[in-house]
């Protein structure tokens, strides 16, 4: 994800305990999510059954879904904001019944996209001055890629 010297579009940022949640999931869980995360980063899609916006109350949080050793995981993630991608959320699926979030959860969801976005609003310029830079970067990186011999 995001370093220092990253070539990607969109910085990652976690709220809350959403860093120590993401890295408590499998390592082939992480590796995963990771390449669905650069995806993201890099203003790219993906398919249906990996990725839901969702909807009501949680509207503005994307879900991303990991299938692993017969259970789901997730990473809750806002997307909507130019410059960074913000994870919310992540871990193994929790639902008492269905799809259905826990309440809980929801809660938490709500409270972390609301600082995720005030966030966002007090450091706007920063994040969008970075991936300005980035953005360089990445275009020498394409041209040296294309000046390559084959």
């Amino acid at each position: 994800m995001t370093s220092g010297s990253s070539i990607d579009i969109r910085e990652v940022i976690f709220i809350g305990s959403a860093s120590e949640d993401y890295r408590a999931m499998p390592a082939e869980v992480r590796q995963a999510a990771d390449a669905r995360m650069q995806v993201l980063q890099n203003n790219g899609r993906l398919p249906a059954k990996q990725r839901t916006a969702l909807s009501g109350k949680l509207s503005g949080i994307d879900e991303i879904r990991v299938l692993w050793d017969g259970d789901t995981y997730r990473a809750y993630l806002a997307i909507e904001h130019k410059a960074v991608i913000y994870i919310l959320d992540a871990g193994i699926k929790k639902s008492p019944h269905g799809s259905a979030i826990p309440q809980t959860q929801i809660d938490r969801l709500i409270e972390r996209k609301k600082t995720a976005d005030r966030d966002y609003t007090a450091n706007r310029a920063t994040y969008e001055a970075d991936m300005a830079e980035r953005m360089k970067r990445r275009k020498a990186w394409e041209e040296a890629q294309r000046l390559k011999p084959k």
